[in-house]
């Protein structure tokens, strides 16, 4: 009796040790895969970073082409000042979608 009692104490422990091998096992892989994310989105991060960088560049620029074209505007009077409404107005445009898409990059 003793040596059966002896033999299932060793049979359940082989089995717990196999058990905690293989959570082990899974523990490593998990954490090996948590790695992998936090470097993925670690690189999503600062790619977005950097485009909202130039989107903030480009929409700088744009404002000042049309803080530019609005001095000319005023120092050609009322009669080109039809000639250059709708370059004034694409530059707006312009410089709207790309403070659409800087504020786009910045929520993400």
């Amino acid at each position: 009796e003793l040596t059966a009692e002896l033999e299932r104490s060793r049979s359940q422990r082989t089995t717990a040790a196999a058990t905690l091998d293989q959570l082990t096992a899974e523990k490593a892989a998990l954490e090996r895969s948590l790695l992998v994310e936090r470097a993925e989105w670690s690189a999503a991060e600062k790619e977005l970073r950097a485009e909202l960088c130039d989107a903030t560049v480009k929409e700088t620029e744009l404002r000042d082409q049309i803080k530019k074209l609005q001095d000319k505007l005023e120092s050609a009077g009322a009669m080109d000042a039809s000639k250059h409404s709708s370059s004034v107005q694409a530059l707006h445009q312009q410089a709207k979608d790309w403070e659409s898409r800087a504020s786009t990059a910045q929520e993400a």
